[in-house]
């Protein structure tokens, strides 16, 4: 294990509003550890702590459109596109994962 800094992921509320009820799925890697299956290994980490330890019942994760990989790595995950959410002042697609997802 080298120690190295890769990146960062967590849940949190959406953009960080403490005072509405979304809590979202969000990672980024630095570029030379992309592909490595890192994000997607995370993810279901999170989702997994998330319903089992936290007892959360939805998880969303907006997505900026066509960043396929991001999607590809949601999908993987177990996560389901629902349509458009408004993040950050834009309307982008997101996905989201409920406990009874999960549990099938």
């Amino acid at each position: 294990m080298s120690g190295n800094f890769i990146g960062q992921a967590g849940l949190f509320h959406q953009t960080f509003n403490t005072q509405q009820e979304n809590i979202e799925l969000a990672y980024r890697f630095h570029r030379r550890f992309w592909g490595r299956g890192y994000a997607t290994e995370l993810a279901i980490a999170l989702i997994d702590w998330g319903f089992n330890t936290r007892h959360l019942s939805k998880i969303i994760a907006p997505v900026h459109p066509g960043n396929e990989r991001s999607i590809r790595v949601l999908e993987k995950s177990g996560m389901i596109f629902r349509g458009s959410i408004e993040h950050q002042g834009h309307i982008i697609p997101y996905y989201s994962i409920e406990r009874e997802d999960a549990d099938e």
